[in-house]
């Protein structure tokens, strides 16, 4: 590669022309890159760039002056690369909390009811509009656990302990889920608190909902909307 430059030309220009060359040889990943610049007619000077800058190592450049009558002179440099800084974006989306919990759980003809341990609080799912109540559990021991006077039907099942207590005491609940068909589970399931909202012009968040997901000990899980109080089941969920 011959370039010409104009007779006489200043050293700065040199100078730009071996960084120019360095950058070159870097986003072309050559580790060794040879020019032959003519400064003027009668100096002609060979530069060579031994190392690449993409890694952030300095670069180490050659430059061996030629005259007409044969005289040379090598001068080795190094240029050092132009650190970047890179500036760190922020998502202003609070991430989930997700961890283990402990829950019972019992699935009624309508519904279903999830009492969840480290709230203290029993949660409602009415099937019919996907109704979801909260209430807190105020069944403590010695209370009796359910109603020996209750007529059961056959094959279903009535709840128990703290399920009982409100089932008995709520008609409303009561008559939206109907009886349990199974009996009450207690396991330990993943639970996740998530934050729904929106990103403002000035790019903070704007909470508008919070929704939990449970797992059930059926299979498949559970998402329950605030404020709006509604459930739903999770995507690919068909129990």
């Amino acid at each position: 590669m011959r370039l010409g430059f104009v007779r006489r030309s200043p050293i700065r220009l040199l100078i730009s022309v071996i960084v120019l060359m360095a950058i070159v040889s870097a986003c072309q990943s050559e580790p060794k890159t040879e020019y032959l610049l003519e400064v003027t007619h009668e100096v002609t000077r060979i530069v060579v760039i031994t190392a690449s800058p993409a890694d952030g190592t300095p670069v180490a450049v050659v430059v061996t002056t030629q005259t007409d009558n044969l005289e040379t002179a090598t001068v080795e440099t190094t240029i050092e690369p132009t650190p970047v800084e890179v500036t760190p974006v922020t998502n202003p989306i609070p991430t989930p909390v997700t961890e283990q919990v402990i829950v019972a759980e019992q699935v009624f003809e309508n519904g279903r009811m999830f009492y969840i341990e480290p709230t203290g609080e029993i949660w409602v799912m009415i099937d019919d509009n996907n109704e979801w109540l909260i209430f807190e559990d105020n069944f403590e021991e010695g209370m009796p656990e359910l109603d020996p006077n209750l007529i059961v039907p056959e094959g279903l099942f009535q709840p128990i302990r703290g399920f009982g207590k409100l089932w008995r005491e709520n008609p409303d609940v009561r008559d939206a889920i109907g009886w349990a068909i199974t009996t009450e589970y207690g396991h330990v399931t993943t639970y996740t608190y998530s934050f729904d909202g929106n990103i403002s012009e000035d790019g903070e968040f704007v909470q508008t909902a919070i929704s939990h997901t449970i797992n059930s000990y059926f299979g498949g899980a559970f998402l329950f909307d605030s404020p709006d109080g509604t459930w739903r089941r999770a995507p690919d969920t068909d129990q």
